[in-house]
Formats: C-alpha cells, structure tokens, sequence
C-alpha cells in the first residue's frame, strides 16, 4: 500500500494555517490510498468543524469510531455535538471517551459543563437515560440485537421526562431507528414499522428512515408500498447509491427490468467501485436477455400461418407484441405447464 503520511502531513499544515478547503482535499487524497486511516478521517473532521460543518464532521469522527475506537475521537464528538445543542448526545460520547480514559481531562470537564444545565432531578434521569443508552450501544455495535432492546426501550422511557429540547428530539428519534433496526434483524418486521413510522413522524424530512421502511417492507415482499418509500428517501437525498441501489433491486422483483437497470446504474455512477452493484446490475442486464421475446419476434409469420401452434410460443409472441405484460405471461405459462 502506497503511504500516505506525506499527505496526512500536508493536511494538518494546512489547516494550522486556516486553510481548511485544501487541508480537506489533502485528507481525501490520503483516503482514497487508505481508507481506514485513523488520522485522515480525524483531520478531515477537524477540518470540517472548523468550517462549520458540524453535520459532515460527526460523520467522520463516526467512521473513525467504527473502525478505532479511541477516547479523543469520542471527545471530539462530544465537542461537535456541543456546539450544534445536542448535549446528551454530547454526554454519551463523553462518558464513553471516559470509559476508555478516566483521566481524559476534556470529557470531564465538558460533561461537567452539561450536566450544569439541568436541575438534579433531570440530571439524575439523563444519567440513567445515558447508563441505558450506551449499554444499548454496545450491545448493537456487537450484533446483540435482542439483548439491546430492552435497554433501548428502557432510555426512551426516561427520555419522556426530559425537557422537550431539540437534544431530547434527536436522541429520542435517533434511539427509535436503532430499535426498528434491532427488530428488523431478529425479523420481527411488524415491530420494526412500528418503531420507523414513530421516527418518521417525528422528522419525516431524514432519508434514512424512509429508505429503511422501504427496506422493511422489501422483505416482507411489499415491494409496491418499499418503492413508495425508496421514492420518499430519494426526493430528500437524489444522490444517495444505496437508495438508487435498492429500488432497483425492488423494481427487479417486479420484473420492471430496464426500471431496475437505470436505477444500479445511477448508483454506480455514484459508487463505481461498488462491487455488488455491479454484480446485481449484470444479474438484472441476464434476466432481461433471458425473458426478452425479440427471439421470438420471427416466429409470428409461422404462428399466424397456423404452422406453428405451441401454446407457449404463442403466449411469448404476444408479449413480443406488448398484448400481455411479462408478469401475466409468467402466469399463464405457468398454469399451461402445470
């Protein structure tokens, strides 16, 4: 692997020199040579912070997180959340950044800082709420989905006694997602639509849930109402490939093939090193060669000649003349050969 310290080291100059732009497109450059580079994401983060970008620095301090998880990442999160008043958030990542160093002088001091905004009796539920929530953490960053929640449920139950903040929103919604994912990965689906639409109403404008509930009901073979949502999440967010990729995988399971094709494309044009993309499109592009009725577009003459009188040539004509759609030709050729 090519090294990308030279880069790492331009980006920090860069950015000591307030020249967050460029510092950023150096972390990149450091990125696409190692992806899971700590210090890259970190810088990036900074950088972005920096500029104001609270929103896109939490999303690299959460890649960092995933990857090397460490108590100064932790912190730096807290920080950032801090600053957009979503201190029990903030809280979390500090008790976790305390978890891995006691000593973390940052944490300690900026979650004394929060804890002085509430009354004795709020602070005793957010604690309790806190406790509950990072247990809910690590038990779903383990895969324990049925172990986490109990725990989940339990935070959200203190929750309703907070203040109505915009701290309490967010957590509140974010611990609602969590749990329907939790219950979609024990198929439990009905609990997991439950628990999305909850979050949806709450802030029905995040693409995620919407993508999410589409993903749900996709596995329940709901597959009209999934592109529905997939629709939903792609009107808020048009460019997220994960989107485009699963309706395409939806408008697959329709048959609605050349749909299907447009939509892995799209997604690849904005994932084009996504592999499984790549092979679901080359599985759609077969589908659509095997089931195309072109092959059989000659044969009309002989049919309308009465030379040739296979039933099932016959039904895959009129397909080849738009009469039937694919989804009834499949049925009825399945009934003939029954």
């Amino acid at each position: 692997m090519k090294d990308n310290t030279n880069l790492i080291l331009k980006g920090i100059e860069l950015s000591s020199q307030g020249r967050y732009e460029e510092a950023i497109q150096c972390y990149d450059q450091a990125l696409a040579i190692n992806p899971d580079d700590k210090e890259g994401w970190n810088g990036k983060g900074d950088a972005l912070d920096d500029l104001g970008k609270h929103e896109e620095a939490i999303i690299c301090y959460n890649y960092v997180l995933r990857i090397h998880p460490d108590d100064s990442t932790w912190t730096m999160k807290g920080i950032v959340l801090n600053k957009i008043n979503r201190h029990q958030e903030a809280n979390i990542c500090f008790d976790k950044a305390l978890s891995i160093n006691p000593h973390n002088a940052t944490a300690l001091t900026m979650q004394k800082s929060n804890q002085e905004k509430y009354s004795d009796d709020q602070l005793e539920k957010m604690n309790e709420s806190n406790k509950m929530a990072n247990k809910a953490i690590e038990a779903f960053e383990s895969k324990k989905y049925e172990e986490a929640i109990p725990y989940i449920q339990v935070a959200l139950k203190l929750l309703k006694g907070q203040p109505e903040d915009q701290n309490t929103f967010t957590i509140t919604n974010e611990l609602l997602a969590m749990l329907s994912y939790c219950f979609f990965k024990i198929n439990k689906f009905e609990e997991a639509l439950v628990y999305v639409n909850k979050s949806i109403t709450i802030n029905p404008d995040v693409s995620k849930y919407w993508n999410f509930k589409g993903v749900i009901l996709f596995a329940q073979s709901k597959h009209e109402g999934a592109i529905i949502c997939y629709d939903k999440a792609l009107e808020i967010d048009p460019d997220k490939s994960m989107y485009l990729s699963d309706k395409g995988e939806c408008l697959d399971k329709l048959s609605k093939y050349p749909e299907s094709i447009s939509y892995y494309e799209r997604a690849l044009e904005k994932d084009p090193n996504n592999e499984k993309i790549q092979k679901d499109l080359d599985s759609v592009k077969a589908k659509l060669s095997k089931d195309s009725p072109s092959k059989t577009v000659e044969k009309v003459e002989l049919i309308e000649k009465n030379e040739l009188s296979d039933p099932v040539i016959i039904l895959k004509v009129r397909l080849a003349k738009g009469e039937i759609t694919l989804e009834e030709y499949r049925k009825i050729k399945e009934h003939l050969e029954n």
